[in-house]
């Protein structure tokens, strides 16, 4: 667990998760998956900074002063490491679901493939006739 204490609140980071603080408002609990995108306003002499965090839920800012620059920087490499490891694995699952979807097709287009040989050597070895030959593979390919 990694927490990143600003000026005005915090965030606190676990391996699946994480929780915005902020002072005087609710906390947010969110999942990585939750997370879309993460902003950063640096501060400044005379100006605070603040990381700002979109998730589905929201926006939601976390204030910190300039002697706290390194460690939010920090943060936003930390969470925009988190969105492009998440979309990678979702984009990979995405693939995978879809190969499971075309692969009970490849399969049985090769069984009916398959079948036409076994009919076609029957037909060769004088087993069934032409015509017996002709409705299995109509049978075969309608299916």
């Amino acid at each position: 667990m990694k927490e990143y204490k600003g000026w005005m609140g915090k965030v606190i980071l676990d391996e699946v998760s994480f929780v915005v603080e902020r002072s005087g408002k609710n906390h947010v609990f969110c999942t990585y998956e939750d997370l879309y995108s993460v902003e950063i306003k640096k501060a400044k002499i005379v100006a605070n900074g603040y990381i700002r965090i979109i998730t589905r839920a929201g926006k939601y800012d976390v204030y910190y002063t300039v002697g706290m620059q390194d460690l939010f920087n920090e943060l936003f490499r930390v969470l925009n490491g988190i969105i492009s490891e998440t979309k990678r694995i979702n984009k990979e699952n995405k693939m995978a679901q879809v190969a499971q979807e075309v692969a009970p097709k490849v399969v049985s287009q090769s069984s009916i493939a398959d079948e036409l040989l076994k009919f076609k050597q029957l037909y060769d070895a004088g087993v069934i006739t032409l015509q017996e030959f002709e409705d299995m593979k109509r049978q075969l390919l309608r299916s």
